[in-house]
């Protein structure tokens, strides 16, 4: 009598076969016996080897190519399979931010995540949705990580791990249409946690200001580190309330078209030219401009940072940044307190959630500070020309605007 895995040996016996017949050597039926594997502690004599089994997770060991060498499945793969979508590389690097946190949550911060992405099919899907909620992650955040697995999966023709991953995303979806349905604009209660009234934005922005004017330049190198920070925060802080952009002052420059981050120049009236080539919506918005106006704060904070750059015996680059006030050959606007520039958004969305928590008691981040501009402005002002003057602004839809950052 044939028993449930002998049943099971012949499922994965004939997916074998298929494995072997198939030219292109389909790696999502790779997946399917990783996963019966899983959940039914079958090890059948076939040429995948698993080497380690914990329940919900696996690692194996993949067979090579008929010439010896192992397929690609790399996350420099995927980006090169996904060169032609036009995905900006802020996206990529959120992308990869995704697979890297959820991957070392999962296990434990132990272990880096490989570079062989295969481990995404050999992960149990419910696993890595259930570590996203762990870590505190709203519904509409797990859908759009669980999309990043799943766009992975179909770069490289993992159909079924894919469609597993869609299932889901829809499920999620699904809630949050009811919710908006019922309410679309209500806060969370994460949202009312770190949510700031404009007004009061306002405020906390004018006492930034006023603490940077009254600093001393002092002689001790503890004065002058305090000179340069409390200058530098208030200028983030008026930057995001002129602009309430994305962390897209991350790796700004004063040197001219640089390939990769954003970068300012002077105009022939002595205004600084903020250009916008890089972040999240590039590809559909393109290349934008921002005035810092001259003899305003913003703009004399740029002259005082960019007079570091060319006078060799500036006692206060010395002092901040020492031996490297040119790291890369780069002229950077914003520095950390060792010195080194913000080379990742994060980092920088860390930075400012901190100058907010000094004032209002709350890490408040970039986000918060446009959803704020946005509920203010539009109870404020309905009209649609000053509503798509402050979309453009922004870089995003009207419709975005509306759906994601007006809060009642």
């Amino acid at each position: 009598m044939e028993t449930n895995q002998d049943h099971l040996l012949k499922i994965i016996a004939g997916l074998q076969a298929d494995l072997k017949a198939s030219e292109e050597k389909n790696h999502e039926l790779r997946s399917q016996i990783v996963q019966l594997f899983v959940r039914n502690s079958v090890t059948p004599n076939i040429s995948i080897t698993v080497t380690e089994s914990t329940g919900d997770r696996v690692e194996s060991d993949v067979e090579t190519d008929e010439d010896g060498n192992n397929e690609d499945f790399t996350w420099e793969k995927f980006v090169e399979l996904k060169k032609d979508d036009n995905i900006s590389q802020k996206t990529l690097n959120s992308y990869y931010t995704t697979l890297r946190k959820t991957y070392r949550f999962i296990r434990n911060d132990k272990f880096e995540m490989p570079n062989d992405l295969r481990w995404i099919w050999t992960m149990n899907r419910e696993k890595i949705h259930e570590s996203m909620c762990l870590l505190g992650n709203s519904i509409a955040t797990q859908s759009k990580q669980l999309h990043v697995f799943k766009t992975v999966c179909k770069a490289f023709g993992w159909i079924y791990t894919s469609n597993m991953f869609e299932e889901k995303i829809n499920q999620l979806d699904a809630e949050i249409k009811a919710k908006n349905e019922d309410n679309p604009q209500k806060m969370t209660e994460k949202q009312k946690e770190h949510f700031i009234e404009w007004e009061d934005f306002t405020k906390i922005v004018q006492k930034a200001k006023e603490e940077a004017d009254a600093v001393q330049f002092g002689k001790k190198r503890s004065q002058m580190t305090k000179y340069f920070n409390t200058k530098q925060k208030a200028f983030v802080l008026e930057f995001h309330h002129t602009y309430p952009l994305r962390c897209d002052l991350t790796k700004a420059t004063f040197d001219e078209k640089v390939d990769e981050g954003n970068y300012l120049t002077k105009d022939e009236d002595g205004n600084w030219i903020f250009h916008l080539e890089d972040y999240k919506t590039d590809k559909r918005y393109g290349e934008k401009e921002y005035i810092l106006p001259k003899d305003g704060f913003l703009a004399n904070w740029c002259d005082e940072v960019h007079q570091m750059y060319i006078t060799e015996d500036n006692k206060l680059t010395h002092c901040v940044w020492g031996d490297i006030q040119n790291e890369n050959g780069k002229k950077y606007l914003l520095r950390n307190q060792s010195g080194s520039p913000f080379l990742d958004d994060n980092y920088f969305g860390k930075y400012f959630q901190r100058i907010m928590k000094k004032w209002t008691g709350k890490p408040i981040g970039v986000t918060n500070i446009r959803t704020s501009k946005v509920t203010d402005k539009h109870k404020n002002d309905t009209s649609l020309a000053e509503r798509a003057k402050l979309a453009n602004i922004m870089c995003h839809s009207i419709a975005t605007q509306q759906q994601c950052y007006e809060k009642k």
